[in-house]
Parts: structure tokens; sequence; C-alpha cells
């Protein structure tokens, strides 16, 4: 896992576009952008920031991505790859009291 810089402006998901990256971000923030219908303008309906994560629906559905992230100021970001994200939550879940709980079935 390697970290990444971006500029402000930069696009990290462009809606409709396949995804195999799930994003950590480590520092700035990002915009979301969404187009609700085919020639509709996008409209911003989330910001991210230190800490978040994003682009884990199009690994979790296996579908498009469903809104392009604009970076908003300087950001660093750790992108993981579809292996490593899965492989990741695995451990989370397997950490986790409810996981602890259902493995004792």
């Amino acid at each position: 896992m390697e970290e990444q810089r971006h500029k402000a402006g930069q696009v990290i998901i462009q809606q409709g576009e396949s995804g195999l990256m799930f994003y950590l971000l480590e520092a700035g923030s990002c915009e979301v952008w969404l187009q609700k219908r085919l020639g509709a303008n996008p409209e911003m309906v989330k910001t991210y920031s230190a800490g978040d994560s994003f682009g884990e629906l199009a690994l979790l559905y296996d579908a498009p991505r469903a809104a392009t992230v604009k970076v908003r100021l300087s950001l660093f970001l750790f992108p993981l790859t579809l292996y490593l994200a899965t492989h990741t939550t695995h451990l989370i879940l397997k950490g986790s009291p409810a996981w602890c709980i259902a493995s004792k079935h």
C-alpha cells in the first residue's frame, strides 16, 4: 500500500466507471458530486476529511462508481486493491465482538 498525493481539483473517482480501489484519506479533503439523472448538473452531496474512507460501494456490490470524488484541499491517501480491502475488512470483522460470537456457533 503506497501513499498517493493529489492536488485540488483532481478527480479520484468518476461516477459510472468501474472501481477496483478503496481509499483511506490520511490528510486533506474531498468533495462527493452526484449526477442524479442523465443530463442533470452534478450536486455536491458530501465531503470527506482526514480519517475517512471511500470507494467501498463499487467493491462491495461489484457495481459502477456511484458518485464522483474530487480533491477539495491537497491530500494524501492510501489506495487499497480489491484483495487488500477484502482482506482488511475480514481482519477488522474478525476482531469484532459480533464475529467472535458468530464464530463460536
